[in-house]
């Protein structure tokens, strides 16, 4: 299982960050080959900047879905899939907004990305306009597991910035907690991903 510094060898690694238009299913996508062609312009200019990685998320999809649609999914994997082919000295990393990590590891895995990024990991929290995030690190690590993904780097935010804490907690806190549940021993049956779409309102949109 890499680590940070197995994937980012460097003292000060720098991670871009990719930003792609609106995907096809959302209004006013370019299509995917103007989303792949800008992609793939970004990519050019981060690693001739000297970037270590870079992160692919499709920023531009809105009304954003809580979970991703199979045909968000679809394409991220194939901008992904792109991304990784042109690469020359950049890790690629990818992230399906706005709290699906599942989706992601699954683009990874089927794109030959290096690593993911989730915003919402360890402590419950919310967003006014979607109520309670989604949070089960040990689930979530038990679906790399299963998937074959054992590879793919996870990077999770901790308290990230622009949702609210529903237990106040310090950093050091939540950073212990993640270790915490990331030991514990997961039950043998995973929880269906179905579950996950019932409680947490598929298809939901900003």
């Amino acid at each position: 299982m890499p680590t940070f510094h197995d994937l980012f060898p460097a003292a000060k690694a720098v991670i871009g960050v990719i930003h792609l238009p609106a995907l096809p299913g959302y209004e006013g996508s370019p299509g995917i080959d103007a989303v792949i062609a800008k992609a793939l312009a970004d990519l050019a200019a981060l690693e001739a900047g000297g970037a270590d990685g870079v992160l692919v998320e499709n920023e531009d999809d809105r009304p954003r879905r809580i979970l991703s649609a199979a045909e968000t999914t679809a394409c991220m994997t194939r901008v992904t899939r792109e991304l990784v082919l042109a690469a020359r000295r950049c890790a690629i990393g990818t992230e399906t907004l706005l709290n699906d990590p599942e989706a992601s590891l699954a683009v990874a895995l089927a794109a030959g990305a290096r690593f993911i990024r989730t915003d919402y990991f360890v402590d419950p929290m919310e967003r006014p306009e979607y109520g309670p995030m989604r949070i089960d690190p040990v689930g979530l690590m038990a679906y790399r597991r299963s998937i074959g993904a054992a590879h793919v780097l996870v990077l999770a935010d901790i308290q990230v910035k622009y949702a609210r804490m529903t237990v106040e907690r310090s950093l050091a806190e939540s950073a212990r907690r993640h270790l915490a549940q990331l030991r514990r021993k997961r039950p043998p049956a995973l929880r269906a991903r179905g579950s996950h779409r019932r409680a947490n309102g598929a298809g939901k949109r900003r």
